[in-house]
């Protein structure tokens, strides 16, 4: 799940995925876990290449470096989409605890469900690529780094 930052922050900092596809409520109509109850169960395709330069450089502990996309547009800023920039490189957000979001405020955890899902869509679809995960120390929040192919 995209707005899962634990499973992200795992996913891209300690194993190395790719993300091929982006699956819209993969799981439709299969509501029996709590997890997946009220945002629907969007979902990112992942292929592990093990013995990639990118895996194995995770693997041994060399983390991607966040930096460029520090300065980089946010695509849904305030959970609104947003246009996809000119430039290269753009910030995906998502929330830092999405099930503590579900069970406060669960219309927001929605509304970050419906952002995300359109910059995912539109932006895989024009050819760009998730390259990173990170969480902001200054503040808290969490973002995925795109780059346009």
């Amino acid at each position: 799940d995209p707005l899962e930052s634990r499973n992200a922050h795992l996913n891209f900092n300690h194993l190395g995925v790719e993300v091929a596809e982006y699956m819209e409520d993969m799981y439709e109509g299969e509501m029996w876990s709590d997890l997946a109850r009220g945002i629907g169960t969007d979902r990112f395709i992942v292929s592990w290449k093990i013995r990639s330069e990118r895996t194995l450089r995770v693997l041994a502990g060399e983390r991607p470096d966040p930096s460029r996309f520090r300065e980089a547009p946010v695509v849904n800023p305030g959970g609104a989409t947003g246009e996809l920039p000119a430039g290269d490189l753009a910030r995906v957000e998502v929330p830092e605890n999405v099930q503590v979001l579900k069970g406060e405020r669960p219309e927001e955890a929605l509304a970050w469900r419906l952002s995300t899902r359109r910059a995912f869509e539109e932006s895989l679809a024009h050819g760009w690529r998730v390259e990173a995960f990170y969480r902001d120390p200054a503040d808290g929040r969490c973002f995925y780094g795109l780059e346009r192919s």
